[in-house]
Formats: structure tokens, sequence, C-alpha cells
């Protein structure tokens, strides 16, 4: 009978619980706020098809201001990616082979995600 090693189960758990909370904090949240702007435009008077959005709206009426939000936007919105890398980060080479990112793959990946 062949034996389980119960390290590499937890291991696998843990490594998927900080994805689902990393996910969770990053798309979860968009899908969230999606959802509460897709039932507040449903209610109001005006009928759906009626209605306007404006996508990518200034954060300001300066330019170079709205620049920076934009930006400080894009920096904190990768902030969970980062504490991802970090807690999956191993000393040894490759160092993100938990993940599945070694350099054998980056092109194939890059390629596939691309695609």
């Amino acid at each position: 009978m062949a034996s389980i090693d119960y390290g590499d189960i937890v291991s696998t758990r843990r490594i998927r619980a900080e994805i689902l909370i990393v996910l969770g904090l990053s798309l979860g949240a968009s899908a969230i706020y999606s959802l509460v702007a897709l039932l507040a435009r449903v209610t109001r008077d005006t009928p759906l098809a009626q209605q306007t959005a404006t996508l990518n709206a200034p954060l300001s009426d300066r330019e170079l201001f709205d620049l920076g939000y934009q930006l400080l936007s894009v920096i904190f919105d990768l902030v969970p990616v980062a504490l991802v890398v970090f807690l999956l980060w191993s000393p040894t080479r490759p160092h993100l082979a938990r993940v599945g990112i070694t350099a054998g793959n980056l092109g194939k990946d890059t390629a596939f995600g691309v695609g």
C-alpha cells in the first residue's frame, strides 16, 4: 500500500488557501463592486437600455494628478500579487517553482497567457 505524505497535502492546501485569499482581495472585490453597481443601475427609474456609463473616468480634473491617481491605483492593485510572490518564494532555485514559474517554461507560459 502506498504511503501518503501529509506534508505535501498540507502544503498544497495552504498554497490554495493563500491563492484564494489573494483572489478574494483583488478579483473578488472587483466582482462584488460590479454586482452592486449593476444592481444600482437596474433599480433606477430610467430603464437600463437608456442609461449611459463612463468607462475609465478621470480621477482628477488636472491631467498630472489624474495620471498620479491612475498609477497609484495600479500599484496598489498589484500589492496582493507581491504578497503571493513573497509567501511562495523559495530560497532555492527555481524560486517560484511551487506555482509553476520556472525559466524553462517562461516563454511557453508567456505565449499561452498572451494568447
